[in-house]
């Protein structure tokens, strides 16, 4: 049926109090002599099922911040914020058990700030250039070298007025094993930190960041590598 059998029966809005599970005599009667309010309703309901899968949990921190707040590494306002909304939220709540219980082992973060199992990978000199650039300057590169990986590390302008991206890629010192992508990469500034994975090409990078001193760590063949004094400016 391509209309209502009576329009001036009900309006939208019963019917999408009906799919909020408001039950109604008059709508009940209504959808069982109207086959086309039964598809309005079952097109509400699915559009329902969409909007919950694209706005499930769009209010949660991400996981990154989770870790964070289960390390106590986030701002204090921060760590209130998220505290009050892990209290009311149980898939967060979830989460933060399941973190809880993943082995003895800290964190690759964890490691990092308490240097537990930590290699402090070497600074090699800066490379010279054979070649003067063609245009503008070429970005400052800083070579680490940890056991099997050499880690090069340029600080180039960023999008936003006084910020710079921070771009890394790892090389390791087998050249037939590639670094493999999604590897986990913190850039470290104090008591604050921010997350970065690898790219298939072995590239990682950071955006808007500040000018000031970090350290960058990752996790390679099962130690944590930290690479300290990097200067963004």
């Amino acid at each position: 049926m391509s209309e209502c059998v009576d329009p001036l029966e009900l309006d939208e809005g019963e019917l999408m109090a009906y799919v909020d599970g408001q039950e109604s005599e008059k709508v009940r009667t209504h959808l069982a002599r109207c086959p086309y309010c039964v598809a309005q309703v079952a097109a509400y309901r699915h559009t329902e099922v969409l909007l919950r899968a694209v706005l499930h949990r769009v209010s949660c921190p991400t996981p990154e911040r989770l870790g964070l707040y289960q390390l106590n590494l986030l701002p204090t306002r921060e760590q209130l914020i998220v505290a009050r909304h892990v209290r009311e939220c149980p898939h967060c709540a979830r989460e933060l058990e399941e973190l809880a219980r993943v082995g003895s082992r800290p964190s690759l973060l964890e490691r990092l700030h308490r240097a537990v199992d930590v290699v402090e990978a070497v600074l090699l000199p800066a490379p010279r250039l054979q070649v003067a650039p063609l245009r503008g300057t070429i970005p400052a590169l800083q070579r680490f070298r940890a056991e099997r990986l050499d880690v090069h590390i340029s600080v180039q302008p960023g999008h936003a007025q006084g910020a710079r991206t921070v771009m890394g890629r790892l090389v390791p010192h087998d050249e037939i094993t590639p670094p493999i992508p999604g590897i986990e990469v913190w850039l470290i500034r104090d008591d604050r930190a921010w997350a970065a994975a690898v790219e298939a090409s072995g590239v990682f990078s950071f955006e808007e960041v500040a000018p000031g001193e970090y350290a960058v760590g990752l996790e390679w063949d099962g130690q944590a590598v930290l690479m300290e004094g990097i200067k963004v400016e």
